[in-house]
């Protein structure tokens, strides 16, 4: 079968890399590379390089189709929050300088020709700064320049099949049918009812227009019924989401939601352990396979844990979830867990703080009420 000349274009620039760090051996120019120190500044090439490119994408994200749902500062598990310009700041627990947005693609005029632009400007910096670093540099700074065009590089070959990778986007949109963004691209009515419930604020995302039929609408609806506690409907819309996903990368969030409406049908008695066992259970691998960073951000395993009796596992799995909820929706749903997870341990008091957590996040999340019956009840049961 014949290479298209995309193909051969990702093979040129795995094999630029490997013969870069050849040159970097044999060019007979002073190095220090074989000390230690510059196998760890090359070690921080790669999150220099990304860095570079959230940099980038921050200055150029809204011309290029993007829009802003968040900001964070730091790595690993919130430390906290604050409202900036109605978007939440998050600060992170490792104390790094590194700053990140959350995006979603908006649907607006020219966005084929605006993503391939933004995504073109991103990656072009973080290749001219390690190809310069490599071909004028020497040792440390030689090895910091390969760091860098690493991730550019594995964004343009082995990720490039990816739908809205870097590679995606500019090698293989400009050859795809005019629609190939209509499942990512976000209405102005999904991107406002996105924000109102990642800021928790339920009543607000359900009295707007109900979102559409694509892939990202699907997703929005089951979101919502889910908030509402509404879980056949929310167990509807997540298995047409996760069936409409471009992708199982792009299908993780929905084996996500397709999971927690599982667990409110089991909780609420909608559905017996002999139904919901097994599909939780596939669901949560299902996401854990395709985005294992993800997978930990969810309560979905914890709740499954529990649900079949491992209780401490499903404690700290609920601790994970909270440490790395990715908005207040899914930090309450979390603390729900974790409430839920302390209580069957006897520990009632930890968890009414949790669910007093909860509470703050998302006030009007169904589940709360629910929980918290549970708790004053005393009728935990794993």
């Amino acid at each position: 079968m014949k290479k298209s000349p995309r193909r051969y274009l990702r093979i040129l620039l795995f094999l630029l890399v490997i013969v870069l760090a050849v040159l970097n051996a044999t060019d007979g120019r002073p190095s220090d590379g074989s000390h230690p120190l510059a196998f760890l500044v090359g070690g921080l090439g790669p999150i220099a390089g990304l860095q570079l490119g959230q940099l980038v994408t921050l200055a150029v994200g809204r011309a290029g189709g993007y829009a802003l749902l968040g900001l964070s500062l730091g790595m690993g598990p919130r430390l906290r929050e604050w409202q900036v310009g109605g978007m939440p700041f998050t600060v992170r627990r490792v104390p790094v300088p590194f700053l990140a947005g959350s995006w979603v693609i908006a649907d607006r005029p020219g966005l084929r020709a605006r993503l391939w632009l933004a995504t073109a400007a991103s990656t072009g910096v973080q290749l001219a700064l390690g190809l310069w670093l490599v071909v004028a540099g020497s040792g440390a700074g030689r090895y910091f320049g390969l760091g860098v065009l690493l991730l550019p590089a594995l964004m343009l070959t082995w990720f490039a099949k990816v739908p809205l990778s870097a590679g995606w986007v500019l090698l293989r949109l400009p050859f795809l049918p005019a629609d190939a963004l209509a499942p990512f691209a976000a209405t102005g009515d999904e991107l406002a009812t996105t924000r109102a419930l990642r800021a928790g604020r339920i009543a607000e995302a359900a009295a707007l227009p109900v979102p559409g039929t694509g892939f990202q609408g699907r997703h929005l609806r089951a979101c919502l019924a889910l908030a509402r506690g509404e879980y056949e409907s929310a167990l509807a819309e997540a298995g047409r989401a996760a069936t409409l996903a471009p992708h199982a990368r792009h299908g993780a969030p929905a084996q996500l939601l397709l999971a927690a409406a599982l667990v409110g049908a089991a909780e609420t008695g909608l559905l017996p352990p002999a139904d919901y066992l097994p599909r939780l259970a596939r669901a949560v691998e299902t996401a854990r396979t395709a985005q294992p960073a993800l997978a930990r951000a969810s309560a979905a395993a914890a709740d499954l844990a529990l649900l079949e009796g491992r209780r401490e596992e499903a404690l700290a799995l609920a601790r994970q979830a909270v440490g790395n909820a990715p908005d207040r929706l899914w930090l309450a749903v979390a603390e729900c867990s974790h409430a839920l997870a302390l209580a069957s341990l006897a520990r009632t008091a930890d968890a009414r703080a949790a669910l007093d957590r909860a509470r703050a996040a998302a006030p009007e999340l169904a589940r709360i009420g629910w929980v918290a019956r549970r708790i004053e009840l005393n009728v935990i049961e794993a």
